[in-house]
């Protein structure tokens, strides 16, 4: 659940989201998802956080579904159908940012929607013999032209937004258990036995 714009966004555990207008009191439009085609499996919906940029919505969710709405009328403006993920998309200038619960870094148009980068970020942990079973990323997020991707289990990602080629990473904490905090270009997060995390 979540309110922006003076509007109340909510999901249940199957794919319908909803938006009501609190100051008119009343609902605005529905949605339900539908599992994409590469999701044959009955589950229960993970939805990510919502992301709102100038009144339009991004969506995305463990059935595999990535859409940009009009916020106001729930129109969809495209939609795209082959990422699975609980992390919420970084929207950024032109583009939309997204990595998948499968380890592959998305970029795309926001205008349009269009694929215009992908990477298989566990592949660079694999080169190096290194399980990747259990591994999802769980943080997307930009800072000082830099991106940054956290995984479940510890290892960080970056790269300079300009060069998404030369990928760096380190295992940082055996766990991330917490969301991303920024302040004065430093980075905290809360990792072993609940300790906070500092990156410069």
């Amino acid at each position: 659940m979540s309110v922006v714009n003076n509007k109340l966004l909510f999901s249940n555990d199957f794919g319908k989201i909803t938006c009501i207008d609190l100051a008119k009191e009343v609902l605005l439009w529905s949605h339900t998802l539908q599992l994409a085609t590469a999701y044959h499996d009955i589950n229960l919906l993970e939805l990510a956080d919502f992301v709102v940029e100038n009144n339009n919505l991004y969506i995305t969710s463990s059935f595999g579904s990535f859409l940009k709405l009009d916020l106001n009328s729930g129109k969809i403006l495209w939609s795209n159908d082959i990422f699975s993920t609980k992390t919420a998309p970084l929207i950024n200038k032109n583009t939309a940012a997204l990595v998948s619960n499968d380890g592959f870094l998305n970029v795309l148009d926001k205008t349009t929607g269009k694929l215009l980068y992908k990477k298989n970020l566990l592949k660079l942990l694999r080169i190096e013999n290194i399980e990747t079973k259990n591994i999802i990323p769980n943080n997307i997020f930009l800072l000082s032209d830099k991106l940054y991707i956290t995984t479940n289990n510890g290892y960080f990602f970056w790269a300079d937004s300009k060069n998404l080629e030369a990928v760096k990473y380190k295992k940082i904490s055996n766990t991330i258990s917490s969301n991303i905090s920024i302040s004065k270009q430093n980075i905290f997060f809360v990792g072993n036995d609940d300790t906070i995390f500092k990156i410069q």
